[in-house]
């Protein structure tokens, strides 16, 4: 018997392939485009819940800013004037309008 080669290799892994594509169509449990519609639906859900979970930590994350800021500025740091320079209301704009 002689070692399998490269050309033999790619064979296999197209047959593979579309016996892997054969056997999903059959199996499919939805047309292409409910499927599509599922998962599109779904990604929405997700980039949502993402979204949400985003927007709720902003405002934590910019009041520790903010405490961060007041500590340096009774240091008499020269960031004393720079109090507002997270704001979450833009953070969240930003993040509802998609801008980075």
């Amino acid at each position: 018997m002689r070692p399998i080669d490269l050309a033999d290799r790619l064979l296999l892994a197209g047959f593979a392939f579309a016996a892997g594509l054969g056997i999903g169509l059959l199996l499919a449990p939805d047309a292409g485009g409910a499927t599509r519609q599922r998962l599109a639906g779904t990604a929405r859900g997700a980039a949502d819940a993402t979204r949400a979970r985003a927007a709720g930590l902003t405002e934590p994350l910019a009041d520790a800013a903010r405490d961060r800021v007041r500590q340096l500025s009774e240091r008499h740091v020269p960031l004393a004037g720079d109090l507002d320079v997270v704001d979450a209301r833009d953070v969240l704009d930003d993040l509802h309008t998609g801008r980075s």
